[in-house]
């Protein structure tokens, strides 16, 4: 049995040769290492054990034109891959995103706004917000809400690569539990905190990976172990 997949198309093979770069990706062709160039490409560099690959969340004033203006989908523009060295104060100070926590990818977030106090136009962070909920309400804490979060970064607790595709599954998967925050239990709705599992996540992502996959979107092929 392989012990390393494909980077790109995720099956184990007996013989997989490392990237010759950055030595992080694994291929089982060249056709395979082709046609993962394009999203390999911005990772695709050296990188010391102090280093971690996370996600600079771009705010209002910094994303690209391209990116989506509704807050309550995807909006790729604003997820740009950041290599974070292991003594920023995201891995310090930065805030658990607890919803991130149960259903098993433990995110932290840090705004330096946030942490501040600082309130400054133009740098709302809705994505940002999005992801800071909290489990039992749906609702981020005051801070969030009051402070212009401005642009964040985002890694993994346990110091894996965050990819921008997980990143935005795990955003719209947010999305999708706080437009279900509103159902009543009295109605017969279960807690929403019960959304929120790896089942749940696992399911979620998949589809959401094949959605994108249809719309040629590169970075969603299919998966065969959880993000």
């Amino acid at each position: 049995m392989a012990s390393k997949r494909c980077s790109k198309c995720q099956f184990g093979h007996n013989e997989v040769n490392a990237c010759s770069k950055c030595k992080t990706a694994w291929y089982c062709s060249k056709e395979c290492q082709k046609a993962h160039w394009e999203i390999h490409k911005p990772l695709c560099r050296p990188y010391s054990p102090n280093e971690v690959w996370g996600i600079k969340l771009l705010c209002d004033a910094e994303k690209p034109p391209s990116a989506s203006k509704d807050n309550s989908g995807p909006v790729p523009g604003r997820f740009v891959h950041e290599l974070v060295n292991t003594n920023h104060p995201v891995f310090k100070r930065g805030e658990l995103c607890p919803v991130t926590a149960l259903f098993g990818i433990p995110l932290l977030i840090y705004s330096a706004a946030v942490e501040r106090g600082i309130d400054m136009p133009g740098q709302g962070n809705q994505p940002a917000v999005y992801l800071r909920i909290e489990p039992d309400n749906g609702f981020a804490p005051p801070p969030w809400q009051m402070c212009l979060p401005g642009s964040c970064i985002v890694v993994r607790r346990d110091k894996k690569p965050l990819l921008k595709a997980t990143l935005e599954a795990i955003y719209a998967f947010h999305g999708k539990i706080l437009n279900g925050a509103g159902y009543p239990e009295s109605d017969g709705w279960a807690p929403i905190r019960e959304y929120m599992t790896p089942a749940a996540f696992q399911f979620f992502s998949r589809d959401h990976f094949e959605k994108q996959k249809e719309k040629k979107r590169v970075g969603f092929d299919p998966f065969y172990e959880p993000l």
